[in-house]
């Protein structure tokens, strides 16, 4: 992915995020946040996905390894 995809995703997540409700909204902030893991590994910022990753990590923890069809344990991994 490029870029802009990444820094894309991740707005549309956050803005998602603002208007969900409950386990929802932790789930989307949660892949807010594996977006902006994305973002910064493709920056080279290893620290940055590091930390980008925790978050995500502890946010989708709740809906691992699977939440309606998405496998979060594998894109948790690919990044």
């Amino acid at each position: 992915m490029l870029q802009r995809e990444w820094l894309g995703a991740y707005r549309a997540f956050l803005t998602a995020a603002h208007a969900a409700e409950g386990e929802d909204r932790e789930l989307v902030r949660g892949l807010a946040h594996a977006a902006a893991a994305g973002y910064k590994r493709e920056l080279g910022d290893e620290r940055g996905r590091a930390r980008q990753l925790v978050h995500a990590r502890r946010r989708l923890a709740p809906f691992l390894p699977q939440h309606d069809g998405l496998d979060l344990e594998d894109l948790l991994a690919g990044l």
